[in-house]
């Protein structure tokens, strides 16, 4: 394996849980901005970007 993936990899793996916390962290920002957002624009906006917070680190537990 190349020196450039093999470092790659490795900071992917130390980084996972950290990626992890931020994740649902930003999962539950989003959720509570959509809760006291004023706008059904701003709610949607907010969902949306809780629910991709969600798939991102679904995503990133199969990689691992």
């Amino acid at each position: 394996m190349p020196t450039e993936l093999t470092d790659a990899t490795q900071e992917v793996q130390m980084s996972s849980v950290y990626d992890e916390k931020v994740l649902r962290e930003a999962i539950r920002s989003f959720m509570d901005a959509g809760r006291i957002a004023t706008s059904a624009e701003m709610r949607l906006v907010c969902h949306g970007l809780a629910s991709l917070a969600f798939s991102i680190n679904e995503l990133q537990k199969r990689l691992h």
